[in-house]
């Protein structure tokens, strides 16, 4: 697999400012994938936005190609390379910094509470 137009419009766009790049070497890996299917509504279409296969795919499915990417994102990010991205965009003050004047811009640190979907 390789990386897609889709996969870098969305992280450049707002919705995709929290996330870092999941790597090709995980994304081929079949086991990442493990009950995607089955949590995604319309997963074989969202795969095909993702991946840019999109001769034959309803431009409607954005949302659910956002939320695979995102499930995916969030299993990468429990790895060393993904620990390693996101820590690099922590030291860069991507997340944004604390407002309150005695925290001296310290960075912040996007935090989810749960991994269940809506």
């Amino acid at each position: 697999m390789s990386d897609s137009d889709w996969i870098s419009r969305f992280l450049s766009s707002e919705a995709g400012k929290l996330f870092c790049r999941v790597d090709n070497t995980f994304l081929s890996d079949k086991f990442n994938w493990y009950e995607l299917e089955s949590t995604v509504p319309n997963y074989s279409t969202a795969r095909a936005v993702m991946f840019g296969d999109e001769d034959d795919v309803d431009h409607d499915y954005q949302q659910e190609a956002q939320m695979l990417y995102g499930l995916l994102h969030a299993r990468f990010i429990k790895e060393p390379r993904g620990i390693f991205q996101m820590a690099t965009k922590y030291d860069y003050k991507e997340f944004g910094v604390c407002p309150r004047h005695f925290c001296h811009e310290h960075a912040l640190l996007p935090c989810g509470l749960n991994d269940q979907l809506h």
